[in-house]
């Protein structure tokens, strides 16, 4: 799972995967397919592509994110842009206004709720190798 400070940088990266990789940019407008959730559900995707938005927002995302049989599917969290979390946590100071999305600093403990068995995690999945 990739975080993207932006839909359009995940719109690019979905674009640019290799054929045979599943993958899907979730976005606002792509969360109202029953069919995106009933993937999601089942694990198509090899990998998904998610804003700030969807990933705190969401109440659907979240219910689906800390489930179980996600969790124990989740092989990566990666945060694309990552020096712009610098930007997200200014909110603590009170520098920043607008942007709630990308300044909730709750969303940290969100996004790593739990670690297992990384190693596992980190082989290949359908034959198509993670590193």
């Amino acid at each position: 799972m990739v975080v993207n400070p932006l839909d359009c940088l995940g719109d690019n990266q979905v674009l640019q995967l290799l054929p045979g990789i599943t993958r899907l940019n979730l976005t606002k407008v792509m969360s109202t397919s029953q069919d995106v959730w009933k993937c999601l559900k089942n694990h198509y995707y090899h990998v998904i592509f998610i804003s700030p938005e969807m990933l705190l927002n969401s109440k659907r995302f979240q219910r689906l994110y800390y489930s179980t049989d996600f969790q124990k599917h989740l092989v990566l969290r990666l945060i694309d842009e990552a020096h712009v979390i610098y930007l997200w946590g200014l909110v603590a100071s009170g520098l920043t206004k607008g942007f709630p999305s990308h300044t909730q600093l709750d969303g940290v403990c969100k996004f790593r709720p739990k670690d297992d068995n990384l190693g596992q995690a980190l082989t290949a999945m359908d034959n198509i190798p993670v590193l």
